[in-house]
């Protein structure tokens, strides 16, 4: 370094010599991780799974070896190369990875559309059903921690248009028989408002939240307050958790649900206490 002309070059580069030595005699496995994570094919989360990722990254590898090959068949025929060295500098300035990629996806659309615009005599093409030109000219829709939000499918389903006043309904017994049998079945799908939005809650109809349960279609306080506003008491009971006996509030959640879930397994020393 001392014979360096200064001032000194970017040092970015320089590596211990022991580790030049592997990089030039080593194999192509680290080269090739290298190439498909500098352009990785990346799956929603919403469809992410051991088998995605998985073919996502053997269909990699198969672009990987498509580079190579052009590569290869882009060299010098006569291959007057004074080094592997001097080769792998010379295919890399002729062309990269991701050059390599967009040629390929040119190859693979020129293919469909000739096989959209010949096609075999007697052959009928069927297009499988999708939205990718409306992806393409709308806006992505909207996530949520990287997930895009989707309309519960797990809940209870009329064979009407969901009243408003279901609880109101079901106390006067005006309710049909489809409404009574969910409410009454009901053991809870509890979801939260997402932006925060509180209605008020179906059960003690003071309180506002913004919970619903999804089962029963109605909203429910998760916690009950006691202030100099609200006078009404809090009940708690105790249950035994891990050996231990620990107290608990009933929220209107709770209360709604308890008919259906029955007795919580309580043991002999539960008690109710009405607590101001």
């Amino acid at each position: 370094m001392c014979k360096l002309q200064k001032p000194f070059p970017s040092f970015n580069r320089m590596i211990p010599a022991i580790y030049a030595f592997w990089n030039a005699v080593k194999g192509g496995s680290d080269t090739t991780t290298k190439l498909m994570d500098d352009c990785v094919l990346r799956v929603p989360k919403s469809h992410l799974n051991a088998e995605s990722a998985a073919c996502n990254r053997v269909i990699m590898i198969t672009f990987v070896l498509c580079h190579r090959l052009f590569q290869i068949f882009s060299a010098n025929p006569e291959l007057n190369y004074p080094s592997l060295h001097n080769y792998r500098a010379a295919a890399s300035t002729r062309t990269t990875f991701h050059l390599s990629l967009l040629q390929c996806y040119q190859i693979f659309r020129s293919e469909l559309q000739t096989s959209d615009d010949d096609p075999e005599p007697g052959a009928t093409m069927q297009r499988p059903e999708t939205n990718a030109q409306n992806r393409r000219t709308q806006p992505s829709r909207q996530r949520v921690d990287g997930v895009v939000p989707e309309q519960t499918t797990f809940g209870a389903t009329l064979p009407m248009n969901t009243p408003k006043k279901i609880g109101s309904m079901v106390r006067r017994g005006h309710a049909p028989d489809e409404i009574q049998k969910m409410v009454h079945e009901c053991t809870g799908i509890p979801l939260k408002a997402h932006p925060h939005k509180e209605r008020r809650c179906t059960h003690c109809k003071k309180g506002k939240t913004a919970w619903y349960c999804a089962g029963c279609k109605r909203w429910f306080c998760m916690q009950r307050r006691y202030t100099r506003n609200n006078p009404k008491k809090i009940e708690l009971y105790s249950h035994l958790v891990n050996g231990e006996v620990m107290t608990f509030q009933k929220s209107c959640y709770q209360f709604a649900h308890e008919a259906a879930w029955g007795r919580f397994g309580r043991p002999e020393t539960d008690t109710l206490v009405v607590s101001p």
